[in-house]
């Protein structure tokens, strides 16, 4: 979700914010909308599977998932000119409690992290956290934590002959209770 450029033109990268673990919590049930694919070779959880419609707005991707009495979207957006993106939650219909967990790394585009490796310097702020004094991740209702996700598997990185499993770190989980027309909004940024 956030590449930074580290020289000129973007001729060198650096991955931030690898992704984003969502789960949605309506009347105790815990609904996962992430999808993982791990280098044992199962998907775990299966969030895209709950994928009602996905379209392309003016260039921004929208999924849309329902289910049952709360109905959710989700787009993501760069903001142009700047290394940002952002993401928003919306509650199209019901109420439910939004767990959104970081996956971050501070990595050469084509590199790989490991649990074995030392865990990503990250400092809590007011507003979330900012991992190797490189890059922030802002929305309310920040709870610090920690944990590694071990053995992500990147199928594009095989498919290029790189090293495709690394292991991704989750600094703690935003957390926040959303009625019909809300939206909570995330945001990561190196600017």
């Amino acid at each position: 979700l956030l590449m930074v450029p580290t020289a000129p033109a973007g001729s060198a990268r650096m991955l931030g914010l690898a992704a984003l673990h969502t789960v949605v919590i309506v009347d105790g049930e815990r609904i996962h909308l992430a999808t993982h694919e791990w280098s044992d070779g199962t998907i775990a959880p299966r969030g895209h599977e709950r994928i009602a419609t996905f379209d392309l707005d003016d260039g921004v991707p929208r999924w849309r998932y329902d289910l049952g009495d709360v109905r959710i979207e989700v787009e993501v957006a760069m903001a142009h000119g700047s290394t940002t993106v952002g993401v928003v939650h919306r509650l199209l219909a019901g109420q439910a409690t939004l767990e959104i967990t970081p996956l971050c790394t501070w990595r050469d585009q084509h590199g790989a992290r490991s649990a074995d490796g030392p865990i990503p310097g990250v400092d809590v702020t007011a507003t979330g956290f900012v991992v190797e004094s490189a890059y922030r991740v802002d929305a309310a209702g920040f709870e610090p934590g920690g944990s590694w996700y071990r053995g992500e598997y990147h199928r594009e990185e095989a498919a290029r002959g790189l090293g495709a499993a690394e292991d991704l770190w989750a600094p703690g989980v935003f957390r926040c209770d959303i009625a019909a027309g809300e939206v909570f909004e995330l945001t990561a940024s190196a600017d």
